[in-house]
């Protein structure tokens, strides 16, 4: 919560949990899902790391979690960046690319 107002973010899971598969209807109406808030799709306990995080903590994430990224944020929660499974795998690359050297 911040400043009173619910604070998180809608992610593609998000928005495919708002479809139902039921029996009797396999996707919402579509008039009724855009008239949905934004606040009953998205997720509020956000899975986040910090700038100042060694890389391995969000590789430790990826793999507990098996999300493909994360937001950044800093001391204050606003977001700085995301940090994705490419960038980790580039920061492999040239780690091994200068140790080869």
């Amino acid at each position: 919560v911040d400043g009173g107002e619910l604070v998180g973010f809608v992610t593609k899971f998000d928005f495919l949990k708002a479809f139902a598969f039921t029996t009797q209807q396999l996707v919402p109406h579509y008039d009724e899902l855009m008239e949905l808030p934004i606040s009953k799709v998205m997720t509020v306990k956000v899975v986040h790391v910090t700038p100042e995080q060694p890389l391995t903590r969000a590789l430790e994430l990826m793999v507990e979690t098996r999300a493909r990224s994360f937001p950044v944020l800093d001391a204050a929660g606003a977001l700085v960046g995301i940090i994705s499974r490419q960038d980790i795998m580039r920061a492999l690359k040239d780690a091994t690319a200068h140790a080869k050297s």
